[in-house]
């Protein structure tokens, strides 16, 4: 499957510049690539509410219609603490702007191919590292990717499901359909808890504990303790 990448850049040569050499990387490399470009954030944050297949952005720090890169980058943070943003500046002193933002990488523009090349090269390596790393999800009026290895389990709270107990990250869904599409480490051990298995730290008769730094502690009901055990017992034989 290709990646999709998202370039918004409002000038038209550097935003033409900048697809050319990662095309050009890309079938050096041998990857596969869609790209999709944005003259303003504005657009693509329509994209972005709309669709959840970027797998990677490409952001100038200044950009016309009063959201510019670094505001963007801030809203996509608040759905999506994992996916590769890398700025592309005139200015170098802009840089600050996007340390707390995770970038993965500062572009000066005009864009060079070795800075390039060096960025895409480590954004390829995590991509590869990842292959199935969101779970995705509507919450509120917007879609949303969640890292898998960061949620630690979901719990049914009245009409809601919560990932990791957050309101924050809440969404409708019934808990049988839920369990059916997650990956195999997941499993139910409540009627509204599933828990990521990749996490427990020790469990008993009664509770699981997880290895998080606070050990949280969530109960296993009697209903679902035989099969929990079976299922832990048998996935972790083979992972």
């Amino acid at each position: 499957m290709p990646w999709s990448f998202a370039i918004c850049e409002d000038e038209v040569k550097h935003s033409d510049a900048l697809e050319s050499l990662i095309r050009k990387w890309a079938e050096k490399r041998r990857h596969e690539v869609v790209i999709h470009t944005f003259e303003d954030a504005n657009r693509l944050l329509g994209a972005w509410s709309d669709t959840d297949s970027f797998d990677a952005l490409f952001l100038d720090i200044q950009l016309p219609g009063g959201l510019d890169g670094v505001s963007f980058a801030e809203s996509v943070r608040r759905k999506d603490k994992d996916i590769p943003i890398i700025f592309v500046t005139h200015h170098s002193d802009l840089m600050i702007k996007g340390f707390s933002l995770e970038a993965l990488d500062f572009i000066v523009k005009p864009v060079q191919e070795e800075p390039l090349y060096a960025a895409l090269d480590r954004m390829a390596y995590r991509l590869q590292q990842l292959p199935e790393q969101y779970f995705s999800c509507r919450v509120e009026r917007e879609n949303i990717r969640y890292p898998v290895r960061s949620i630690y389990y979901f719990i049914s709270v009245g009409h809601y499901i919560l990932i990791n107990g957050d309101e924050n990250y809440r969404f409708r869904e019934q808990m049988v359909t839920l369990l059916e599409r997650l990956p195999r480490n997941f499993a139910r051990i409540h009627r509204s808890i599933i828990v990521n298995m990749d996490h427990v730290y020790q469990y008993g008769s009664q509770r699981l504990i997880f290895e998080d730094a606070k050990r949280t502690e969530l109960p296993i009901s009697r209903n679902h303790m035989e099969s929990f055990v079976r299922t832990i017992s048998e996935y972790r034989r083979f992972f």
